[in-house]
């Protein structure tokens, strides 16, 4: 007799394809462009004034989130904030 999975167990395994991919996709990104590239794509990504457009930018280049960042002005980082829960 075979039981189903526990509520527990599937967020477990769901959790676990998110990080699969998550690593997939930064992994699949960087070995496309250079950083230094990725990094500025990213920056201007982020300038974008649609919620759903800077967090797919934000998942899609992950590796390089943190120095992409680094590039935006004040004003700009301020207004992302603001967009971002």
């Amino acid at each position: 007799m075979e039981t189903s999975p526990t509520e527990s167990e599937k967020a477990i395994e769901v959790n676990s394809r998110l990080k699969q991919n998550e690593q997939t996709s930064t992994s699949n990104a960087t070995e496309r462009q250079p950083v230094g590239e990725e990094v500025s794509i990213l920056a201007e990504k982020l300038k974008s004034t649609s919620y759903y457009q800077i967090r797919s930018a934000i998942y899609r280049h992950l590796a390089v989130k943190d120095e992409a960042w680094k590039q935006l002005s004040p004003e700009e980082q301020l207004k992302i904030e603001r967009l971002l829960p």
